[in-house]
């Protein structure tokens, strides 16, 4: 759901943004272009992921950047990524809080969008144009001779 949400936004301000499985055959598959380029955003929060420890510790291998969103305390990830991201989880319920971890996803894409400048921005204004024009398979432009209602 956190990796879904961020993979949203950040597809519309920068190319070459996926999701990853953490499990099944996609895992392996995925790992075959990783370079010390790409940077590896994980998720991993209490009852910690095996699965997703795993496929992290192998983009590191390969010398890709880890970004890791945990916990207070601590997933395994923390052992080896360059940068770690905490957020409480905690919450009346049985199961852990993730609101903090989305206000977090939230601070990130600002924090990116303030660093790489104009490119991000430009690109938005591309993806507002063309969704502008997706609804009903119009350009968005009104209809010649539409009037107002």
């Amino acid at each position: 759901m956190l990796a879904e949400h961020l993979a949203a936004h950040l597809r519309i301000l920068r190319p070459r943004v996926q999701v990853l499985s953490a499990a099944g055959p996609d895992r392996v598959s995925s790992m075959l272009d990783l370079r010390r380029r790409d940077v590896l955003v994980a998720f991993d929060y209490r009852r910690y992921q095996h699965d997703t420890v795993r496929l992290a510790m192998t983009a590191k291998d390969q010398g890709a950047t880890l970004i890791a969103f945990t916990d207070p305390y601590l997933s395994p990830l923390a052992a080896r990524a360059d940068v770690i991201l905490i957020s409480s989880v905690q919450s009346p319920s049985p199961f852990d809080a993730l609101t903090p971890a989305v206000a977090l996803t939230e601070a990130l894409v600002a924090a990116l969008v303030d660093r790489l400048g104009d490119a991000p921005r430009a690109r938005m204004a591309r993806y507002d144009a063309l969704n502008g024009g997706t609804v009903d398979g119009t350009s968005g432009a009104p209809a010649s001779g539409a009037e107002d209602t």
